[in-house]
C-alpha cells in the first residue's frame, strides 16, 4: 500500500471511532446495538460512510466478537451478516493460525489486552469458501466516555496480491542463488577433472566432495561417488531414504553411479520438490564429467600398457613415426621419417625440429610439442604445406608418452600422407553438396512459393515471410524484421518481426523447438493458428519504429528509392538516424533487402544472426533478395484481393441499401395514400359525430322525457365517443405529432401507467407482475406519447382476456439498449395474422379502428427503437419494445440513474 492509501485508511478509521464514540457519549450503552443507529445519533451521513467505503470496516469487542462488518467486507470474506454478528472473528474471517505457524487466535486475544500495539497490522485471513487472504488492518480502539476499553475498529484493505509478488520474488532470489551454487560447483569439479596430471583417487575424493555444495540444502546433503569396487565418499556420507541417483556412463557403458543423500528430512514449500530438476540435471552433468574423466584416464593407462608395443611397432607401420623426451628432442623415429629428412634414423638422436625444418614451422612444431606436454591431450590434426610446388596434406597424431608413474616423459608422433584422399574427398563433397544445394535451394522455393499461395491474408504472408527468412530448414537467419511503406505517405512503418530480444529467450525457444523438431510446413501452421501469441515482444518493439525517407544517405531511402540491397558489417557507414534505429534492433552486422513488386518498393526486409554472430555472405544476401522476390509478389496480390473484396463489399451494402430504399418508397406511398384518405374521412364526419354528441349529453343531463330512453341516450353518446376515438387514431395516424425528448426514467413511466390502468385490470380481474431492474439510465423520450403506446398495449391485453388473467412487464438493460417487454395470457394472436398486425386498419376485433399498433411502431420508431410481437403457444402474447440509451440524434441522455424508482415490484 502507498502512503497515500494509508493515511486515507487511518484517516477513516479515526473518523468512524470518533462517530461511534459519540454515539456512546449520546446514550447508546448497548454495544451490540446496530453501528447505523449509533450513527444516527452521531451524524446522519454515517451510514453512506461506512457502507461507501471500498474497505473493509469491522467492529468487534476486545474478546473478538464481532459486532459490525459492512457490506464490503460481507462481500469481500463471502459471509451473510448473519453469519458473522455475534460470532468470534478466530475461526470465522481469521485462521487459527496462519500457513507460517504464527497464532492468530494469540493475536487477537493481544489486540483486544493492548490495542495501542496494534495500530497497524498484517496477517493472513480467511473467506468463507476456505481461500487463504493478506489484509492489511488499521485498528483503532473506542472507548466509552469513562475512559473503559468497549470495542475495537478495524478498517481493512486487500494485500494479497502484493504479499504473493513479494512471495514470487523472494523464491525467484533464492532459486537464483541456488542457480550461482550450481554453477560455482560445476566450475569447481570442471575444473578438478581438467587436471589430467593429478591423481585419480585425489581427484575422485575432491569431486565428491564438492558435490553437495551445489545442492539446496548443502550443510545436510552428502554424497557418494561409486566406480566399480572403488568408493569415495563425502564428510559425514549416510544412507537414508531421501536419496537421489545418478549412473556414471562413457562410450556408451555404465562406470559407476552418483548417489546424493539428504540425513534428514527437509521440510518443503508446497509445490518444491525435494530434488528439484535443476540439481538432478547439474548431477547428470556431473556424472557425464566424471564418465568422461574415468574414459580418459583408462585411456592414458591403457596406453603407458602399451608403450612397449608401440616401439616394436614402429619400423613395421607404413606411417612416418618419431618419439622425443619432454623438451622435444629426437631420441628415435622409424625409417620412413629418417627417409624423408635424408639421414638415418640413428642419426636423428638428440637434435630438434630446429636442425631440420625451417625456423617457422620449427616454431609451430614445438608449440605443438609443448602444448601436448603440459596439456597431457592427444593432438590429432591435418595440416597442408608446399612441396616441390605441389600442396599436401598430412594427418598428424601427436600423443604424450608417460611413465609407471604417469608423469608425461615424451612426445609419440605418426604423420602420414593423405594428400590424394583428401583431393577425392573435397572433390566428392564439393559435387553433392552442389547437387544437394541446388535441389535443397530448389524444393525450398517450391515450398515456400506454394506456402504463401496458401493463404491471401496479408496478416498471415507477413509471419510466413519472417518465419521462412529465419527457420532453420530455409534460410536460417536468427532474426528478421519487415518494415512496409505506408501507402501515399514518405515513410516506413515496422510491421511484424520475429526472434528474441535477448540471448537466454533465444536459447530457451531453441531448446523448445529442439524438443519437438517441425517441417517448415508444420511451421507455417503452427504459427497460423496463434499469429497473435508468436515473437509479441519484438514485433511490439518494430511497431514502435518509424523510419522517415528524407534522408537520400540513408541506407533505407536508398533501399527504397534505388532498390539496393545492403550487407552491412560495420556501422561506419551509417547515419546517425540509421544508427539509432539499428541499435534498437541489435546492432551490426546484418542484411537489408527491398521488397519490389513491378518495379514499386512496398518495402524492406532486415535479417541478422544476433544470438550465433555467423557471419553473414554474400550468398545469404543473394538468397534473400531471391526470397524477397516471391514475398513481395505474395503481398501484392494480397493488397489486391483485400481492395477487391472491398470493392464487392461496397456494392454489396449498396445493393442492400437501394433494395432498402426501393421498399420504404413503396411502404411510404402506400401510407400517404391511406393518410391522406383518412385525412378526408375524418374531416367528413368530425361536425355531424360533434354534434350528435353535443345533443345526446344534453339530453342525458336534463333527464328522461317524454319518449326519450336514458339507454338509448348513453348508447348513443358511447357510439360518438367510440367514433371520436377512432377519428382521433386516423389523425393521429395520418399526421403523427413530433416527440418531445426529454430525459426520463422509463421504470416510473411503466408504474404510473399501469397505476392509471389499475381501475380497468380490478375490474376485469387480471392480475399485474412488475419485473423492473433497477439501474436503468434515464433516456431520451417523449413521455406521453411512450404512455400512450403503454396504455395501447394494456387494453389490447384487456380485449384478450375477458374473463381475467395475468399481465407481466418487464424492463431489462442490455448493453446499450433498454428493454421493455408487456406479456398476457390471453387468446393469442392466429398465425395467418402475424404478418398484417402492423398494417394499418387491420384488425381482428368487431371494433376498433385497427390503427393502435400501428401508432405504436410510429411512435417507437421516431425514437429510433424498434417493436416485436412474439405469439406463444398454446396462448398468450408478448410485445418488445427496445429503446436506445442514446438519444436518436446520437447524444447520449446525460441524467443521473435513478434510486428507487426503477425497483422491481
Amino acid at each position: 500500500m502507498t502512503q497515500d492509501h494509508i493515511k486515507q485508511e487511518e484517516s477513516l478509521t479515526a473518523h468512524i471511532a470518533s462517530l461511534r464514540s459519540s454515539a456512546a457519549g449520546l446514550g447508546a450503552s448497548d454495544t451490540q446495538l446496530p453501528m447505523a443507529q449509533f450513527a444516527q445519533a452521531a451524524e446522519p451521513d454515517y451510514g453512506a460512510i461506512v457502507q461507501s467505503a471500498s474497505s473493509i470496516i469491522l467492529c468487534m469487542r476486545t474478546d473478538g466478537t464481532v459486532l459490525f462488518m459492512n457490506d464490503f467486507g460481507l462481500s469481500f470474506f463471502g459471509f451473510r451478516a448473519d453469519e458473522l454478528l455475534g460470532k468470534n472473528v478466530v475461526g470465522t474471517v481469521v485462521p487459527q493460525t496462519d500457513t507460517a505457524g504464527r497464532d492468530l487466535a494469540a493475536m487477537i486475544s493481544d489486540i483486544g489486552r493492548r490495542p495501542e500495539q496494534y495500530v497497524r497490522n498484517e496477517n493472513e485471513n480467511i473467506c468463507r469458501d476456505g481461500r487463504r487472504v493478506w489484509v492489511s488492518w488499521t485498528n483503532k480502539a473506542v472507548y466509552t466516555p469513562e475512559g473503559e476499553l468497549r470495542e475495537i475498529l478495524c478498517v481493512g484493505n486487500d494485500i494479497t496480491v502484493r504479499r504473493e509478488a513479494e512471495k514470487a520474488l523472494e523464491r525467484r532470489t533464492r532459486e537464483l542463488g541456488e542457480r550461482v551454487k550450481e554453477l560455482n560447483c560445476l566450475y569447481d569439479i570442471s575444473r578438478l577433472l581438467s587436471q589430467a596430471d593429478s591423481d585419480f583417487d585425489h581427484v575422485m575424493q575432491a569431486v565428491v566432495a564438492l558435490l553437495p555444495g551445489g545442492l539446496a540444502h548443502a550443510d545436510m546433503a552428502c554424497a557418494k561417488i561409486t566406480l566399480g569396487a572403488r568408493e569415495f565418499l563425502s564428510a559425514g556420507y549416510k544412507e537414508t531414504a531421501w536419496r537421489f541417483t545418478c549412473p556414471i556412463t562413457a562410450d556408451g557403458m555404465r562406470r559407476g553411479l552418483i548417489a546424493i543423500c539428504y540425513r534428514q528430512k527437509i521440510f518443503l514449500e508446497n509445490g518444491e520438490a525435494l530434488f528439484p530438476d535443476e540439481e538432478k540435471n547439474l548431477v547428470g552433468i556431473i556424472a557425464e564429467m566424471v564418465g568422461h574423466f574415468v574414459a580418459g584416464w583408462e585411456t592414458a593407462e591403457a596406453l603407458r600398457q602399451s608403450e612397449l608395443k608401440y616401439k616394436t611397432l614402429f619400423e613395421s607401420l607404413p606411417q612416418k613415426i618419431f618419439y622425443k623426451d619432454a623438451d622435444a628432442v629426437y631420441i628415435s623415429c622409424n625409417s620412413k621419417y629418417a627417409a624423408d629428412l635424408g639421414i638415418a634414423p640413428e642419426a636423428i638422436v638428440g637434435k630438434t625440429d630446429y636442425d631440420f625444418y625451417p625456423e617457422e614451422l620449427a616454431d609451430k612444431f614445438r608449440e605443438d610439442d609443448r602444448r601436448v606436454i603440459e596439456t597431457g591431450n592427444m593432438l590429432d590434426m591435418e595440416e597442408t604445406s608446399m612441396c616441390d610446388g605441389s600442396e599436401i596434406t598430412i594427418h598428424t597424431i601427436k600423443t604424450p608418452v608417460c611413465d609407471e608413474t604417469g608423469r608425461r616423459i615424451g612426445i609419440l608422433g605418426i604423420f602420414r600422407d593423405i594428400t590424394q584422399r583428401k583431393l577425392m574427398e573435397r572433390e566428392k563433397m564439393l559435387v553433392e553438396s552442389t547437387l544437394q544445394c541446388s535441389q535443397a535451394e530448389l524444393n525450398l522455393k517450391n515450398e515456400i512459393s506454394e506456402l504463401l499461395l496458401t493463404t491471401r491474408d496479408l496478416h498471415e504472408i507477413l509471419h510466413m515471410i519472417l518465419i521462412a527468412a529465419t527457420a532453420k530448414e530455409a534460410l536460417g537467419f536468427n532474426r528478421a524484421f519487415l518494415f512496409l511503406m505506408k501507402e501515399n505517405e514518405n515513410f516506413l512503418q515496422g510491421i511484424v518481426a520475429t526472434g528474441a530480444l535477448t540471448l537466454d529467450e533465444a536459447y530457451q525457444t531453441w531448446a523448445r523447438m529442439a524438443e519437438k523438431p517441425q517441417t517448415l510446413t508444420e511451421l507455417f501452421q503452427s504459427h497460423k493458428r496463434d499469429i497473435s501469441g508468436h515473437d509479441a515482444a519484438i514485433t511490439s518493439l518494430v511497431q514502435q519504429i518509424k523510419i522517415p525517407l528524407t534522408d537520400q544517405g540513408s541506407i533505407f531511402t536508398r533501399a527504397v528509392f534505388r532498390q539496393q540491397s545492403f550487407n552491412m558489417l560495420s556501422t561506419a557507414e551509417l547515419s546517425m538516424f540509421d544508427r539509432s534505429v539499428i541499435g534498437c534492433l541489435g546492432g551490426v552486422p546484418f542484411v537489408l533487402v527491398p521488397l519490389i513488386s513491378r518495379g514499386r518498393t512496398l518495402g524492406v526486409l532486415i535479417a541478422d544472426n544476433f544470438v550465433t554472430g555467423n557471419p553473414i555472405g554474400q550468398d545469404d544476401v543473394v538468397r534473400l533478395g531471391a526470397f524477397a522476390n516471391h514475398a513481395s509478389l505474395a503481398i501484392e496480390n494480397s493488397r489486391l484481393y483485400e481492395r477487391l473484396k472491398e470493392k464487392v463489399t461496397e456494392l454489396s451494402l449498396a445493393n442492400e441499401e437501394l433494395s432498402a430504399n426501393r421498399d420504404k418508397l413503396i411502404r411510404y406511398e402506400r401510407l400517404s395514400v391511406v393518410g391522406e384518405m383518412a385525412a378526408k374521412i375524418a374531416h367528413d364526419i368530425r361536425n355531424p359525430m360533434t354534434a350528435i354528441g353535443g345533443f345526446a349529453r344534453r339530453m342525458l343531463k336534463k333527464g328522461m322525457g317524454e319518449g326519450i330512453s336514458g339507454n338509448y341516450l348513453q348508447i348513443i353518446v358511447q357510439e360518438v365517443e367510440r367514433l371520436e376515438k377512432i377519428l382521433g387514431d386516423i389523425l393521429s395516424f395520418s399526421k403523427p405529432s413530433t416527440p418531445q425528448f426529454k430525459p426520463d426514467d422509463i421504470n416510473r413511466i411503466i408504474n404510473e401507467t399501469y397505476a392509471l390502468m389499475g381501475p380497468e385490470l380490478e375490474r376485469q380481474q387480471v392480475q399485474l407482475v412488475k419485473h423492473l431492474s433497477p439501474g436503468i439510465p434515464f433516456i431520451l423520450l417523449d413521455r406521453d406519447l411512450v404512455e400512450r403506446v403503454l396504455i395501447n398495449l394494456i387494453r389490447n391485453s384487456l380485449e384478450a382476456m375477458p374473463d381475467g388473467g395475468i399481465i407481466t412487464a418487464t424492463s431489462t438493460l442490455q448493453g446499450k439498449w433498454v428493454r421493455v417487454e408487456t406479456s398476457d395470457t390471453g387468446q393469442g394472436i392466429a398465425e395467418e395474422n402475424m404478418d398484417k398486425i402492423f398494417e394499418p386498419f387491420f384488425t381482428s376485433k368487431a371494433t376498433g379502428s385497427g390503427l393502435g399498433l400501428t401508432l405504436a411502431m410510429q411512435i417507437i420508431s421516431s425514437h429510433g427503437g424498434s417493436m416485436d410481437v412474439v405469439r406463444h403457444t398454446p396462448c398468450g402474447t408478448s410485445v418488445i419494445i427496445h429503446l436506445p440509451v442514446q438519444s436518436p440524434a446520437g447524444q447520449s441522455a446525460q441524467a443521473p440513474i435513478p434510486g428507487n424508482g426503477g425497483a422491481a415490484h
